[in-house]
């Protein structure tokens, strides 16, 4: 099948959604880089290379008139991405997506998004982190933000609430989590925040 529309406003309202919740994930993501740039200032540069990702630029368009007193006419404008989609991690599970297989280079990018997950986790105390990471090059699309169940969809509908529970079982540390010294999560009740 091919592309299917919301009603008009109901759309407009996705739309919006859509677009905040960019705009939280670029300021999580920021926050991440500030802790790895702090670390690398303490400690010197790791024995590996840091993925330069962001969150692709994107805006809300709104026409200026409407259709009728109640329906205004709204877009979403994304950055291009160019190059092969990827998907890194799933929203259900903090690891490395297996499905199709991930090249060399692909599965290092899936590698540090699994560390920033143990990032943003320790920084929002155990509230919430980033996933369900797709794109290509450089580029991050798509994104949710998991959270714990607080009965409301606050970042939108991708909170999958078993995912994030399942999040200090699952998340594997890996040599970035171990190279920042990030504290475990075997004992979530006791991980500091960052």
């Amino acid at each position: 099948g091919g592309m299917k529309h919301l009603p008009v406003q109901e759309e407009l309202l996705h739309i919006i959604n859509e677009c905040n919740l960019m705009y939280w994930c670029s300021t999580i993501m920021r926050c991440a880089y500030q802790f790895i740039s702090a670390k690398v200032e303490e400690k010197g540069e790791p024995p590996f290379e840091i993925p330069n990702l962001r969150f692709l630029s994107m805006a809300k368009l709104q026409k200026g008139e409407s259709i009728s007193p109640m329906i205004t006419l709204g877009y979403m404008l994304e950055e291009m991405i160019h190059g092969d989609f990827v998907k890194y991690i799933h929203n259900g599970h903090p690891v490395p997506c297996t499905e199709p297989p991930l090249s060399d280079e692909e599965y290092k990018i899936a590698e540090f998004l699994c560390f920033t997950q143990h990032v943003q986790y320790l920084q929002t105390k155990g509230l919430a982190f980033i996933s369900d990471y797709q794109g290509s090059g450089n580029l991050l699309t798509d994104p949710q933000i998991l959270t714990s169940d607080l009965g409301v969809d606050m970042f939108g509908l991708g909170n999958v609430k078993e995912g994030f529970n399942r999040f200090t079982t699952e998340h594997s540390c890996n040599k970035y989590c171990k190279w920042f010294e990030l504290d475990s999560l075997a004992h979530p009740s006791t991980a500091a925040a960052l």
